[in-house]
């Protein structure tokens, strides 16, 4: 499956019309419709295992467990830990070098209230006290969650969908470690997963209060932060039982990730000619590495109509280097 996806990066797969043929392209049709729990078990992996143990890492990084999540992205959630290179300053500095170089007009704290056809194939673009006329628009957010007003046509073609409502507390302690009572150990591990295991019992227990919970790193010699993924709020009282010295609380909760169910069907990633969705990629794979590969499908697909035939690499097709270190689309 690893060496599989790599591919996305390479000239190996061809731009796509359709999530399906991505999908098919990259040999991982078989995976989408069934859950994770009915693949394992269809390769031999006991639903113990699967329950008790692999059921941490499907919550912990899209909050559903695995009779839910469908088999594609929760062997995705599977992959085992590796470095992570971050930018000096901030990783949001290689976005904003993104529209720096790209020479664009930034409309900030603009909303878009419609996106209707308009004459010659052209689309108008209403803020409500302005109105722009565009040969192209991309769509690069959750369609429903957006309020925008386009044709009924359009707005039919995208399936609903859902997101986990994800509530993530942060809050410091002196303590090394959580209070033993609290959670009936005598030395409570600094990283807790959960699983729904006994919530799938008869009868049921109570599920877990939280996803995950750990420590995350140190503010000062003597203080630490936690934080926690949880689908409903953790209230002060709680936060108290797990750690006695408890400086700061930080709440934030938000739509994280989509709900990835086995799919019945995706979203189309042309809407209408001159009109591209970003995010019909995110029901197949959810992730801000695959959104940036999406973008530039969507890039290319666009180059590709406009230009007859053309690549996001250009009239010329790009050589057939395929080493790890060339990203189709960005190193052309």
């Amino acid at each position: 499956m690893y060496d599989s996806y790599l591919n996305i990066y390479t000239t190996k797969v061809p731009r796509w019309q359709k999530i399906s043929d991505l999908a098919s392209s990259l040999g991982f049709s078989s995976l989408l419709p069934q859950t994770l729990l009915t693949y394992l078990r269809a390769n031999n992996v006991s639903d113990s295992y699967s329950t008790e143990l692999l059921e941490g890492e499907t919550r912990v990084t899209y909050g559903q467990n695995v009779d839910a999540i469908h088999a594609l992205e929760g062997l995705a959630s599977l992959s085992p830990p590796y470095e992570i290179a971050t930018i000096v300053g901030g990783n949001y500095q290689i976005f904003e070098k993104f529209i720096q170089y790209s020479g664009a007009t930034v409309h900030l704290n603009t909303v878009v209230k419609s996106i209707l056809g308009g004459p010659g194939g052209t689309w108008i673009l209403s803020t409500g006290t302005n109105t722009f006329n565009f040969d192209y628009v991309i769509l690069a957010a959750p369609f429903h969650q957006t309020g925008i007003l386009v044709t009924p046509s359009i707005a039919s073609s995208v399936p609903a969908q859902p997101y986990v409502h994800l509530h993530v507390t942060l809050f410091t302690t002196t303590q090394a470690t959580y209070n033993s009572a609290y959670f009936n150990l005598t030395a409570p591990p600094q990283v807790m997963l959960t699983t729904t295991n006994q919530a799938r019992q008869d009868p049921p227990l109570p599920g877990p209060k939280f996803n995950t919970i750990e420590y995350h790193g140190k503010i000062s010699d003597t203080e630490s932060i936690v934080k926690i993924f949880s689908t409903e709020a953790i209230s002060d009282r709680e936060i108290h039982g797990f750690a006695d010295n408890v400086g700061w609380i930080y709440r934030k909760e938000w739509d994280a990730y989509p709900y990835l169910p086995p799919p019945k069907s995706f979203p189309p990633i042309k809407l209408a000619d001159g009109f591209y969705y970003v995010n019909a990629f995110e029901p197949f794979m959810s992730t801000m590495e695959t959104e940036t590969i999406a973008s530039r499908n969507v890039v290319d697909l666009l180059l590709h109509d406009k230009f007859n035939g053309t690549s996001i690499c250009g009239p010329v097709t790009p050589p057939p280097n395929d080493s790890w270190e060339y990203v189709y689309g960005f190193d052309c």
